[in-house]
Parts: C-alpha cells; structure tokens; sequence
C-alpha cells in the first residue's frame, strides 16, 4: 500500500511540478560564446567604418577576407543595429574567427559591436 501511496504522490508532485514550469517564460536562449568578453550594452563611443577598417578589419581579417576593405560588402554581414544577429559580430563574438589567430580582446569586440550599433 505504501507503494501505491508513493507512486501516486510521485505522479501528483511532478503534474505540479509541469504546470507551474509551463507559466514560466524562459528569455530566448542565445547560442553558446566561447569568448565571454561579449559588452553588455552598447557604449556611448560612435565606431566608423575607417575606424573600423583600420582598428580592426585590415590587420585581423584582410589576410583572409579581402572583401572588408569594402564598407559595402562588410554592410552585406550586419544587421544595422543588431550586433547579435549580426553574422559578423556573431562570428568574431564565439572565435570562430579569426581564423589562426587569437580571438579578438574585449576591446576589439566593442569595436565591432558599436559600430553595427551606430548603423
């Protein structure tokens, strides 16, 4: 009898337990980052593309990505004022690139970030 009593209570519990985890709205879950040094928000400085191009572009990228001299082309990877949806951002953010080197500091990621912000 104890048993029956257990297993009901079990089964009761867990019923419980999925209707209460149902109202719960989870936040959008975001795909997982190697690099944590992503910002939090979005600094006041304003990124442009020259400084871009310069900071960044042309001595991490260009070896392999000739098309980041263009700011046309560079426009082709970014949603203006979506870094996190940004497929440049999006890359640079997890490691995946560069290619070979060393994933880019947390300054070198504001950089990015700001300046699809400032689109």
């Amino acid at each position: 009898m104890k048993f029956f009593f257990l297993t009901f209570f079990f089964f009761i519990s867990c019923k419980e337990v999925r209707n209460s985890s149902s109202e719960f709205k989870r936040p959008p879950i975001k795909a997982p980052s190697s690099n944590t040094t992503t910002p939090a928000s979005p600094t006041s400085e304003i990124v442009t593309f020259e400084q871009l191009k310069n900071d960044l572009l042309l001595g991490k990228c260009l070896r392999c990505h000739a098309w980041v001299k263009s700011e046309d082309e560079v426009l082709k990877r970014v949603v203006p004022g979506e870094p996190n949806s940004s497929e440049l951002f999006m890359q640079v953010d997890s490691g995946n690139m560069p290619i070979g080197g060393p994933v880019l500091s947390s300054d070198e990621l504001d950089l990015v970030f700001n300046y699809i912000i400032d689109l």
